[in-house]
C-alpha cells in the first residue's frame, strides 16, 4: 500500500475521531501517526490490514450517523459496547491485534482494582476526538452508562466502609430503605451502582481533562484523586474538589497566581470542549488573541446521608456548608474580577465576566457544568503583557489579605458597572453608590458634602487641589442625585463622561484604601477618620 493511500486513509479517520484515539487503537505512538498521516514515515506493514478494518468500521459507523441525523460522537456507541468474546469494546481488541497491551489502572486499592477493567473500556472513548460545548460531555458520560452487571466492582464498594455508605439499605418500619444522598452541589437522591459507576468516571474524566491529562498516567491520578475525595465525603468530611471558571474580555500571556486560585490562558485547540457556543470568548488584538482566561480553585465539598426521607415534606434539607461554598466561589470569582480591574490602570477600568463553571463533582448526576450568557462588556478588551502579571499578583494579594465586608456593596456596584451596564447613565449611577457605600459612614446628615469631603482628603494632598477636587465631586455627585429622582437627563457623552469620571475616582480611592489604609476598610467610620485623623 503507498504512502499516499495509507494518507487517504488515515486523514478522515484523524479528522473526525482524533490522533489520539487512532494512535491508542493502532498501538502507535501518536507523533509517529501524525508524521505517517503526512507522508513523511511508512506505516509498519504488518498491520496494514488492521488499519483497512479499523478506519472501514469507523468510516460506516460515521456514515450511519449521518443517516440517521446522530450527531458524529454517536458512532463510537457501538464500539465501546462489550461483545461476546472477551467482553472488549471494539478499540481495545484492535489494540491488542496490533501488538498493544492494554492500560494498567490498578494501584493496589481493591475498590479501583475492581474498578479499572470498566476504566480500561472506556478509557479509547475518553481520548476520542470532543465535539466542543455541552453536548460533547454529555454524551461520554451517558455512553458509560452502560447498565452492564459489574459484580466484582459492587462486592468491592460494599465491602469498603466509606463508599458503602453511599449504596447502603436500611430496615425503617419494616420497610426497606436505601439510603438517600444529599450533596452540597445540589446534587441529591439515592444512588445506584450503575448510577456511581457513571459518575466516578464522570468525575474522573474531567480531572484528567483539566488537570493530570488524559494519558495513561495521568487518567490513573484522576481516578486516584476521584476515588480519595469520594471516600472522605461519603463518612461527611468536608473536603474540596476542583472548580474551573471561565472569564471573559481578557487575555493573560501565561499563569498568575492568585492567593485563591490559578488563572491560566485559553489553551488550543481543546479548550473550549466544556464551553458552550454562547459562552465562548471571543478574539481580538493583534494575534487575533482569545479574550478569555480559566480560573482553576476550589470548592468545599461535603455528603450528607439519611433514611428518613420517605417521611419528608419532600423539602430537601441541604448540608449547612452548601450556603457557605457557594458564596465562597462567588467571593473567589469578585474577587479575581477585582484583581485585574485595581491591578491594571487604564481610563476606562479592565473587566472581566464570569462566562461558565465546571466542577469535577465525584457524584454528579450530570455534567457539572453550567454557564452564563455572554452579553457585549460595557468595556472594551483587554490583552495583558508580561509586564503585568506581577501586579495583577501583588493586587490580588492585597485584596485576599483586606477585610472588606463592609465595603462589598461598593465591590459588586463596580463589578456590575463595568461588566453589566451598558447603558452609561446605569454604570454612573452604580459607581457613584459605591462612592456612598465606601464614604457615607454611619451618619445621615450632609451625605455630599462628607462623602465628597473624605474622597478629597483621601486622594489629593495639597489644599487648594483638594477644594478643586471636593468641588469636581458635589458636582458630580448631585447630577447622579438629579438623574435618579429623574430631574436631569444625560445625553450619551454626558452619561459616558460622568461613567467615566465617578469610576476613576472610585478606583483611585479604593486603590488607596486597600494599598496604603486597608485597616480603614473595616472601618464603617471611614469617612469621619479620612477627614480627621489623615
Amino acid at each position: 500500500m503507498s504512502r499516499e493511500t495509507v494518507r487517504a486513509i488515515l486523514e478522515p479517520a484523524i479528522n473526525h475521531f482524533g490522533a489520539a484515539l487512532i494512535s491508542y487503537t493502532l498501538n502507535l505512538d501518536e507523533t509517529a501517526l501524525l508524521a505517517i498521516a503526512a507522508g513523511e514515515e511508512e506505516f509498519p506493514a504488518e498491520t496494514l490490514d488492521l488499519l483497512e478494518l479499523v478506519t472501514r468500521c469507523l468510516e460506516e459507523e460515521r456514515i450511519r450517523c449521518a443517516i440517521a441525523g446522530m450527531p458524529l460522537p454517536s458512532a463510537l456507541f457501538s464500539l465501546v459496547e462489550e461483545i461476546p468474546s472477551g467482553k472488549r469494546s471494539a478499540f481495545n481488541s484492535w489494540r491488542l491485534a496490533a501488538g498493544g497491551s492494554l492500560p494498567d489502572f490498578t494501584t493496589g486499592d481493591p475498590v479501583i482494582d475492581a474498578f479499572a477493567p470498566i476504566a480500561v473500556e472506556m478509557y479509547p472513548l475518553c481520548i476520542a476526538k470532543r465535539m466542543e460545548g455541552h453536548f460533547g460531555l454529555i454524551y461520554l458520560t451517558h455512553s458509560f452508562f452502560d447498565g452492564t452487571a459489574r459484580p466484582d466492582f459492587e462486592r468491592a464498594v460494599l465491602e469498603d466502609s466509606a463508599l458503602r455508605r453511599l449504596v447502603g439499605v436500611e430496615k425503617r418500619d419494616g420497610r426497606q430503605v436505601k439510603a438517600r444522598v444529599k450533596v452540597n452541589t445540589g446534587q441529591s437522591g439515592t444512588i445506584s451502582m450503575q448510577e456511581l459507576q457513571n459518575s466516578i468516571l464522570n468525575s474522573a474524566y474531567i480531572y484528567a481533562r483539566m488537570r493530570s491529562g488524559l494519558d495513561i498516567q495521568g487518567f490513573k491520578v484522576a481516578l486516584k484523586n476521584t476515588f480519595e475525595t469520594l471516600r472522605r465525603a461519603a463518612t461527611g468530611k468536608l473536603t474540596k474538589i476542583p472548580v474551573w471558571i471561565g472569564f471573559n474580555n481578557i487575555a493573560v500571556p501565561g499563569r498568575v497566581e492568585l492567593p485563591w486560585g490559578t488563572v491560566s490562558p485559553y489553551g488550543d485547540p481543546n479548550s473550549f470542549e466544556f464551553v458552550p457556543r454562547d459562552a465562548r470568548p471571543s478574539r481580538g488584538g493583534e494575534g487575533s488573541a482569545t479574550l478569555g482566561f480559566v480560573l482553576e480553585t476550589t470548592r468545599d465539598y461535603q455528603i450528607e446521608i439519611d433514611y428518613d426521607y420517605q417521611n419528608e415534606s419532600g423539602e430537601i434539607r441541604w448540608p449547612a456548608s452548601m450556603e457557605r461554598a457557594e458564596h465562597a466561589m462567588q467571593r473567589s470569582c469578585e474577587q479575581t474580577q477585582l484583581a485585574f480591574t485595581l491591578g491594571i490602570d487604564r481610563e476606562l477600568p479592565v473587566a472581566c465576566s464570569r462566562s461558565w463553571t465546571l466542577m469535577s463533582d465525584p457524584l454528579s448526576m450530570t455534567t457539572g457544568l453550567s454557564s452564563h450568557m455572554q452579553a457585549a462588556m460595557p468595556v472594551d478588551f483587554y490583552i495583558v503583557n508580561d509586564s503585568e502579571i506581577y501586579s495583577l499578583e501583588h493586587w490580588a494579594g492585597l485584596v485576599h489579605t483586606a477585610s472588606s465586608e463592609k465595603v462589598e456593596i461598593a465591590l459588586r456596584r463596580l463589578i456590575s458597572a463595568t461588566t453589566e451596564r451598558r447603558n452609561a447613565v446605569d454604570g454612573f449611577v452604580d459607581a457613584v453608590v459605591a462612592w456612598e457605600n465606601i464614604f457615607a459612614g454611619t451618619s445621615q446628615g450632609e451625605l455630599s458634602f462628607r462623602i465628597c469631603a473624605a474622597m478629597s482628603k483621601l486622594l489629593e494632598p495639597d489644599g487648594e487641589k483638594r477644594l478643586a477636587l471636593h468641588k469636581s465631586l458635589v458636582a458630580v455627585y448631585n447630577s447622579r442625585s438629579k438623574v435618579v429622582h429623574g430631574a436631569k437627563e444625560l445625553s450619551h457623552e454626558e452619561a459616558v463622561a460622568s461613567r467615566g469620571y465617578a469610576l476613576d475616582v472610585l478606583l483611585r480611592c479604593l486603590r488607596m484604601l486597600y494599598s496604603d489604609h486597608p485597616d480603614l476598610l473595616a472601618d464603617a467610620d471611614r469617612s469621619k477618620r479620612i477627614i480627621l485623623t489623615l
